[in-house]
């Protein structure tokens, strides 16, 4: 029911912390009922710092079940969200946030939709801010290593090509000094 549906989003502002949870608890319970406005209140209360943190991870949680069950309500806005969500800052979060996507990019449409702009373009900018984590154990290097394999963003510098002219080669350029031969 449409009404009921409203009601338990409302709830997700509510002052009362427990039904803040529950809320976003239920909302993660609609599955297929689910659509946009669910889905965006919810990345909205994973990005936000001032909420509690079980109720941020609850909302991240409920997200991951829209995305198998409800793909089409997870919108840009909502994957960027989470991304911003998601970092060094709270591994923790990014622990649960990192079960959003394991999850989403099992489903075609949502893997597809990775891959497209503007969503490309916002994967790609976070998996190059967190590009460092992929050394480390741990969800943040598991995402970031998920999401590029997802939008082929390669993570290993490319060996820079040198400038045939000298700057920057040993024994041609005298800022980096001579080059040491042993013969």
């Amino acid at each position: 029911d449409v009404g009921g549906i409203a009601r338990i989003k409302a709830e997700l502002n509510s002052p009362d912390k427990k039904s803040r949870f529950s809320a976003a608890w239920l909302l993660g319970q609609l599955r297929a009922q689910a659509a946009t406005p669910e889905a965006e209140g919810l990345a909205k209360k994973v990005l936000d710092t001032a909420e509690r943190g079980s109720i941020r991870h609850v909302a991240a949680i409920a997200l991951s079940n829209l995305s198998v069950s409800s793909p089409d309500a997870v919108t840009d806005e909502v994957v960027t969200n989470l991304l911003e969500a998601s970092g060094p800052q709270n591994l923790a979060l990014t622990r649960t946030i990192s079960k959003f996507f394991i999850a989403a990019v099992n489903v075609r449409s949502f893997s597809e939709r990775l891959r497209q702009e503007p969503m490309r373009t916002s994967v790609a900018a976070f998996v190059r801010a967190n590009k460092a984590a992929v050394l480390l154990p741990g969800a943040l290097g598991e995402m970031v290593t998920l999401l590029a394999r997802q939008i082929d963003e390669p993570l290993d510098d490319p060996t820079p090509i040198v400038d045939p002219t000298g700057p920057g080669v040993a024994g041609v350029d005298a800022v980096v000094g001579p080059l040491e031969i042993i013969v």
